[in-house]
């Protein structure tokens, strides 16, 4: 009949990823004794198809509500401000530090350097953006749960490039377009079909930026992967190369805006 908190590690891991918006990929285990009882218990703690945390009884299967709380002595804090860009979305300019602080930026920084600077050499990350857009999060969590439901469940992490520096915070607070629906103009052809374009890599996006020094990062469900071109039933489809085509702009979302500039 009270709440417990969890330790040091298990907040770490819980609040990063509800800051980014990416799901847990594996449950977090642990073990606890309650003072009531001589008994050890294992627990796990997932993301339930809401998208929201929930604890699990190894043993039982018993589900509990997991509360978040703001703890300003030992809880992982941002610190920097955050832009509001309208009610909904709020941006955080991230950049490295070399003190070590954990604190959510430095971490945001590392989720998203790491993915680009894993694909490409020559170049280093300036600076990374995260964007949290809680429009887009919600229609990208209703996607999630009806592809669940199919039985569907893989996601990826993407790259998109524009020519266009402007796009960029259209793209972030009102998600992608897919070209030749609802009005849209094709924007770069649609030879593989209709969808939100993207790749794996970092250098499929940096082509199709012609100069731009901005690539963004997304979460994209994968759903019904049909092969390498659009499908009836598809929910995405594999060109050639790195490239990932998704069916819906629901299925993509944009978390982060990663700068970069070439080695000197």
């Amino acid at each position: 009949n009270r709440w417990t908190s969890y330790d040091e590690r298990i907040c770490m891991m819980l609040e990063i990823s509800h800051q980014s918006g990416f799901m847990l990929s594996d449950p977090v285990k642990f073990d606890f004794h309650h003072s009531t009882s001589s008994s050890n218990f294992s627990y796990r703690v997932e993301t339930n198809s809401e998208g929201t945390f929930v604890q699990v009884n190894e043993k039982t299967n018993v589900e509990r509500d997991v509360r978040r709380e703001r703890v300003v002595d030992d809880g992982i804090m941002w610190g920097v401000e955050a832009e509001k860009i309208n009610s909904n979305c709020y941006k955080y300019v991230c950049e490295s530090k070399k003190d070590g602080a954990d604190t959510l930026e430095n971490r945001h920084y590392n989720i998203a350097s790491k993915q680009f600077e894993q694909f490409i050499q020559g170049k280093i990350v300036t600076k990374v953006e995260f964007w949290d857009n809680r429009i887009l999060k919600k229609r990208f969590t209703k996607k999630r749960r009806q592809l669940i439901a199919n039985g569907f469940k893989k996601k990826n992490l993407v790259f998109h490039g524009t020519p266009s520096a402007d796009n960029i915070p259209l793209i972030m607070t009102s998600g992608f377009r897919v070209g030749g629906q609802n009005g849209h103009a094709i924007a770069n052809g649609a030879v593989y079909g209709q969808g939100v374009y993207t790749a794996v890599g970092v250098n499929t996006g940096i082509s199709y930026g012609r100069g731009v020094k901005q690539l963004i990062l997304c979460e994209a469900l994968v759903g019904n992967c049909v092969g390498s071109d659009e499908q009836e039933g598809g929910d995405s489809w594999k060109p050639h190369g790195d490239w990932q085509v998704y069916k819906t702009s629901e299925q993509v979302l944009p978390k982060y805006v990663v700068h970069f500039k070439d080695k000197d």
